[in-house]
């Protein structure tokens, strides 16, 4: 693009040093003149035409003279015009010539923007449509991991619950919970033998007091039911003499590692101690026995139970645990 425009420059500089011939005056000459070898056309009146009049004679022979040097010197004035509008109209054509060239140029400049613009808009509509469909894989990918992944978050968490609820049956059944019934108390007055043995004692008594429920285990036992009997025997019998449980709490009694609940006895419908027992019981022939049965639960609802029979004889300052494994596995 920059030889053309020079070139466009160098014909306009050329070209700028040219005069265009003027029209002559009223006799139509020309007057030809030459600057910086360049030819000018002057509109200058001749000298030979301006001279002063001859006679007739001489008037006829010059003027035939100077009408024959008129027409030559028109001749050559409009052959140099001639010429000079030969080299102008060539110098136009050259200029329109460079003038198509350059259009032509900037034609081709400006199809082949075009057309790198259209393959541009092209390749870019392309990569749009190949962006936007690896943006759709992309999020069909992103929904179907999101659902993986919670689908493997549920499944973890359901793991972590099962193994923190395995682990908390573990430390359970490693530390269950033990129930022991401790501090059995009854009435005092069943203990006032002021005579010596076969004496006169006050009769009858009620039998009321009150028993401990103690958890020496390591994890938190639930007391869902208990029962609690008084027995005057000699010796205990073969046959349990009640049928646990006669109570059910209903709700149950929480009572964690080193706690412990105290409970009223008996749990069941019993008479009075008569005169004759209570002598009995003076004379030392029999024994007071109270027994029953602690239901309870862990915290994954494993039922445990726990038998318990303690005995008081008269001298006794206190119940003493029965021998006996049928009776009594509190300890």
């Amino acid at each position: 693009m920059r030889l053309p425009l020079l070139l466009l420059l160098t014909v306009i500089c050329a070209f700028s040093q040219v005069r265009l011939p003027r029209p002559g005056s009223s006799t139509g000459g020309f007057d030809v003149e030459t600057m910086n070898g360049t030819t000018k056309i002057s509109t200058a009146r001749s000298p030979a035409i301006t001279a002063a009049p001859r006679t007739s004679e001489s008037r006829d022979e010059s003027g035939e003279s100077n009408k024959s040097d008129t027409d030559a010197e028109q001749n050559r004035r409009i052959a140099d015009y001639t010429l000079e509008l030969a080299r102008y109209t060539k110098a136009l054509v050259a200029v329109g010539i460079i003038q198509a060239l350059i259009f032509t140029g900037h034609f081709w400049v400006f199809s082949k923007t075009l057309s790198a613009a259209r393959e541009a808009t092209a390749e870019q509509s392309r990569l749009t449509r190949r962006s936007n469909a690896i943006t759709r894989r992309a999020v069909r990918e992103t929904e179907r991991s999101n659902a993986a992944n919670e689908a493997l978050t549920q499944e973890s968490n359901f793991n972590t619950r099962t193994g923190t609820d395995l682990t908390r049956q573990s430390l359970v059944l490693s530390h269950p919970p033990r129930v022991v019934v401790r501090n059995i108390e009854i009435t005092p007055r069943i203990f006032d033998f002021r005579s010596a043995p076969g004496g006169v004692t006050q009769g009858p008594v009620m039998v009321t007091g009150t028993a401990r429920l103690f958890n020496k285990g390591g994890s938190t036992a639930y007391v869902t039911g208990w029962c609690c009997h008084v027995f005057l025997f000699d010796v205990l019998p073969m046959k349990l003499p009640f049928s646990p449980p006669e109570s059910d709490l209903g709700l149950s009694v929480a009572l964690p590692p080193g706690k412990f609940g105290t409970m009223p006895l008996p749990t069941g419908q019993r008479g009075p101690i008569e005169v004759a027992e209570m002598y009995q019981l003076g004379c030392g022939t029999r024994g007071i026995f109270v027994m029953g049965e602690v239901i309870y639960r862990d915290e994954f609802l494993n039922i445990r139970t726990t038998s318990f029979c303690r005995e008081w004889r008269y001298g006794d300052q206190y119940f003493k645990i029965v021998n006996n494994l049928d009776y009594e596995d509190a300890e």
